[in-house]
């Protein structure tokens, strides 16, 4: 049963996405931590006009959130809840973060990969942002999710 819930729990944030008229988009989820490190991981999102995208947690970078691809960046953020476009215009994502204690190597080479990923992106105004399951078979989700 609990296993059968999680996969129950993932529609919650895939239906956010792709049906926001529903009443209950925006009331806070059902799903904890780690159901969303589950969506995150079978999910890849196409980003259009960065309005929809978190920056950091929706996995738009490859597939990956920016997240995991510079943990110790999101750490030194002080707006951990952008979206894509805010958080690319004028860079405004370095602007947030916290450099005050110095950066240390491993924050230059996360910083660097985030940056090569930010700066090859172009937002298309016209297009909003999109999802998909990196799974193509529905029931290979509720396979995996129940292993």
């Amino acid at each position: 049963m609990e296993k059968f819930g999680r996969a129950l729990c993932l529609r919650c944030p895939w239906l956010a996405w792709t049906s926001p008229e529903k009443p209950w988009v925006g009331m806070e989820s059902p799903c904890n931590e780690e159901d969303m490190e589950l969506f995150h991981a079978l999910t890849k999102v196409n980003i259009g006009d960065g309005n929809k995208a978190s920056f950091w947690h929706d996995p738009w970078t490859d597939g990956l959130n920016p997240k995991c691809i510079a943990p110790s960046i999101f750490a030194i953020s002080s707006k951990k809840g952008s979206n894509v476009r805010n958080a690319i215009v004028d860079n405004a994502w370095v602007l947030h973060l916290d450099t005050s204690a110095g950066l240390s190597v491993q924050n230059l080479q996360e910083f660097t990969t985030l940056w090569l990923h930010t700066s090859q992106l172009t937002l298309h105004d016209d297009i909003p942002d999109s999802i998909i399951w990196k799974l193509t078979n529905k029931r290979r989700l509720f396979l995996l999710v129940c292993l």
